[in-house]
């Protein structure tokens, strides 16, 4: 059996993520309604998150939460499409 496995780097910064073909803002809002349009949306556990738009605070670290983990998956996402 072949097997094809995907490299996907991706840099977590303060301002944007990037990846090999994607750059986008560290912005991440929950929408409290299921959207219209799933452009830049994240759906995890029921829940909907629009990613990109203002960028997040500065903080101590990336994991106090989890929007830096929604970015990432945003980017894995990006990158796939």
């Amino acid at each position: 059996m072949e097997k094809h496995i995907e490299v996907i780097g991706i840099d977590h910064g303060w301002s944007n993520m990037k990846t090999a073909t994607q750059i986008f803002t560290t912005g991440v809002k929950e929408i409290t309604t299921e959207p219209a349009f799933y452009d830049d949306v994240v759906e995890l556990d029921g829940k909907y998150y629009k990613v990109g738009g203002k960028r997040l605070e500065v903080r101590d670290t990336k994991v106090e939460n989890d929007n830096f983990y929604l970015l990432t998956l945003a980017a894995v996402a990006k990158e796939l499409n």
